[in-house]
């Protein structure tokens, strides 16, 4: 009995184990299969937040794209704007004789307002309506935005006017930006369209001219700072020539708000211009210059050791250049603050597609151990591109001699660039290299068995396929230059560049060059003694527009911003956010050398801004007795010159001398009116100086502006006041535009 129990409780117990086993084992596979649930739900969800984030990322990036969209609205709705506010003031000129003098401070305004909303509403009897036509908003947009951006409520748009805040609000204006991708934003926003002051009315007497008295200097010709010593300007100076300082020892300093020229601002022969910064109460440069070119320049040598790296300019404004800074001068620098705008584009048109070297807006470092510091230049446009200037000093054609110029593919550029440019010697064929000898131009000129020019080499050899790039009608073009040697003995060489389908090939041509040849460029500029072409640093310089390649170098190391594809190209090397910013800039460009106004760009430029502010010339229909005539009549060169003693010594000269004019010795305040040039040297001249010749500062001349001083001299002064066009007898209103137009976006919303 014993035995038998011994053994079915040893069989008990063997089933509880084998159960028990049985058991472990389902446990093990339900942990392991909700361990591959959980694994699972933890991989879905991985990549679900990773295609959220995928999703939110090009969202935010299509969301800066759809604003960008709202951003083209504002500067469009800007100019219809302005467009209202002249007719008002037209209007307010005829009515404002007879308006109530109660009223006469609002009439621009109120007209204003009903002329804008004229515009937009489509009726105008209410002060509320539909929006006429969605075309008036669709016309602002550039036309690459154009294509993605939808209206989504354009039944729904409504115009609001206000009189008594003067505003014009389109509310609910909401549009939806879809990239290829088929990502879409939307925004949704009210634009309320203000002017931020009204004209500023005189009364009783019309005085035009108030608007240029706070300019130090009105100089037709040049602002010149030749002999050694500081000058200084304190005020605004229009030289229409251009401003040059050429001395080793010679320092103009100019801390004005407005710098205007014609011309060049060019510095020699390691002189020094500095251009202090005026800041607003925002931070902000409040200061600019307006020039073609920013220049430096050697016309000595100064490749010795013992000439260390001079800055030439050191300059900390607006810089606004209609065609480039190009920096010529060995061992000289240029350092730049606040922004910089180089707002040519290049004018390449369906029918120019390549574009013209004198309107197109580049950076280019010519000079060895020279550098750029741009570092602290929070915005940079380079809206052209660089040309290479060879010279074609003999030629097999009649047109031999001058510079030829050849397209390339840089905004910012430094000179050796040039062998980027060249075609290469594996696909001038017989030859096997550029530049080549006249013989051996004239055999590939001939078509000698043997040789010509195969482009497709290249491409075939694992280099850039250079037909993808190049005008198939003319892929390359020929230049001779001429060499003289030690002994005399004159020799010519050809050379072979490519010849860009255009300005934008150049661009993606140089841009893949780059990416094979960095170490051959980086070489080049270190066999160069390249300063540096400093940028700013810190993460993404997002402030850069450009149409060609940027390049910037430090520490032997070359880099390239190459120009953005998702700008959007409709012409051929054109950025069309960049084309119309030229028109706004060169309109404003024009307005400021014709006539020291940005807004009156309709004035056709004059060599001489000097005779549009002074009567020169007689004026026989106003019975004025102009300078030059009384001069002849009086048999004088000094018309007016009066010195009056008191609180105050006050200088007042108008001159019909071609001679030079001197101030010296003293301090002097006051008024000239002049033909020839004006010197200030060991004296400081306050007030305001007019001429249609040169204003030369010698040593210790420093000039101040005035604004109040210089008004009043000419208001107080009957004689002085003769000679100033702008200023008449008769009652009546004048006053001067300033930003005059506010577009603020209300109850914005993004999804």
């Amino acid at each position: 009995m014993q035995s038998r129990k011994g053994r079915k409780n040893k069989n008990h117990s063997f089933r509880l184990r084998r159960n028990q086993q049985g058991a472990s084992l389902i446990l093990v596979l339900l942990c392991m299969t909700f361990l591959g649930i959980l694994a699972t739900i933890l991989l879905t969800a991985t990549m679900t937040n990773y295609r959220m984030k995928l999703v939110d990322a090009k969202t935010k990036g299509n969301f800066y794209t759809a604003e960008s969209a709202v951003d083209e609205l504002k500067i469009g709705l800007e100019e219809l704007s302005e467009h209202s506010l002249q007719k008002a003031y037209a209007y307010m000129l005829q009515k404002y004789s007879v308006t109530p003098e109660s009223e006469r401070p609002n009439l621009l305004l109120r007209k204003f307002v009903a002329n804008l909303y004229e515009e937009l509403a489509e009726d105008t009897k209410e002060n509320q309506s539909k929006l006429k036509e969605l075309g008036i908003l669709q016309r602002y947009l550039i036309s690459n935005t154009m294509d993605k951006v939808t209206f989504l409520n354009s039944e729904d748009i409504i115009v609001v006017r206000n009189y008594s805040d003067y505003s014009v609000t389109l509310k609910g204006v909401s549009l939806c930006y879809k990239n290829g991708e088929g990502f879409e934003s939307i925004i949704t926003t009210d634009l309320r369209i203000t002017s931020t002051y009204p004209i500023r009315l005189i009364g009783a007497v019309n005085y035009n001219g108030i608007y240029y008295t706070d300019y130090g200097i009105i100089a037709d010709g040049f602002l010149k700072k030749e002999e050694s010593g500081e000058a200084i300007l304190l005020g605004n100076v229009y030289a229409g020539e251009g401003i040059t300082v050429k001395n080793s020892e010679a320092v103009l300093r100019l801390q004005s708000n407005r710098i205007i020229s014609r011309g060049n601002l060019t510095v020699l022969d390691r002189g020094k211009m500095i251009v202090s910064p005026l800041i607003g109460d925002d931070g902000e440069f409040q200061n600019s210059i307006w020039a073609k070119n920013l220049i430096t320049m050697n016309t000595m040598d100064y490749t010795a050791s013992t000439y260390e790296p001079t800055t030439y300019f050191d300059v900390s404004a607006n810089v606004y250049v209609l065609d480039d800074l190009t920096m010529n001068a060995r061992k000289g620098n240029v350092m730049l603050k606040g922004t910089y705008y180089g707002f040519h584009t290049n004018n390449a048109t369906l029918t120019e597609t390549k574009g013209t070297p004198g309107g197109s807006s580049s950076i280019s470092v010519n000079a060895s151990e020279a550098s750029l510091d741009m570092r602290e230049v929070s915005k940079v446009w380079i809206a052209g591109k660089s040309y290479l200037s060879i010279p074609k000093t003999y030629g097999f054609t009649s047109d031999a001699g001058g510079m030829t110029p050849v397209l390339s593919g840089e905004s910012i550029s430094f000179k050796g660039n040039q062998i980027a440019y060249l075609v290469p010697g594996d696909c001038i064929l017989g030859i096997g290299h550029n530049p080549m000898t006249e013989t051996e131009y004239g055999n590939l000129k001939l078509n000698k068995p043997g040789f010509g020019v195969d482009m497709s080499v290249n491409g075939k050899k694992g280099g850039i396929l250079l037909e993808d790039y190049l005008d198939s009608s003319m892929p390359y073009q020929s230049i001779v230059v001429q060499y003289q040697n030690s002994s005399g003995v004159t020799h010519h060489m050809v050379y072979l560049y490519l010849n860009f389908r255009n300005s934008n090939a150049a661009s993606d041509y140089f841009a893949k060059y780059i990416e094979k040849n960095q170490a051959k460029l980086e070489n080049l500029a270190s066999s160069m003694k390249l300063g540096s072409m400093s940028l700013k640093k810190g993460g993404e310089f997002l402030g850069i527009r450009n149409t060609g390649n940027v390049l910037s170098y430090d520490t032997g190391t070359l880099s390239n911003k190459a120009r953005s594809d998702e700008l959007g190209y409709q012409i051929d090397s054109k950025d069309e956010y960049l084309e119309r910013y030229e028109d706004i800039y060169s309109g404003k460009y024009n307005g400021l050398i014709s006539c020291l106004d940005e807004n009156n760009n309709t004035v056709t430029v004059t060599d001489s801004l000097a005779e549009r502010l002074i009567y020169y010339k007689s004026d026989d229909g106003k019975g004025i007795l102009g300078i030059e005539e009384m001069a002849r009549e009086l048999g004088v060169d000094k018309v007016y010159e009066k010195e009056s003693v008191g609180a105050k010594t006050d200088y007042i000269l108008v001159t019909n001398s071609s001679g030079e004019t001197v101030i010296s010795g003293y301090d002097h305040q006051g008024i000239i009116v002049a033909s020839g040039d004006v010197r200030i040297q060991n004296a400081t001249f306050t007030g305001m100086i007019i001429t249609k010749g040169n204003v030369i500062l010698g040593p210790g001349g420093h000039v101040t502006a005035n604004l109040e001083y210089s008004k009043n001299l000419i208001e107080q002064d009957e004689q002085l006041r003769y000679f100033f066009k702008d200023y008449s007898n008769e009652e009546g209103i004048t006053g001067t535009f300033g930003k005059t137009i506010l577009i603020e976006l209300k109850n914005w919303k993004k999804e």
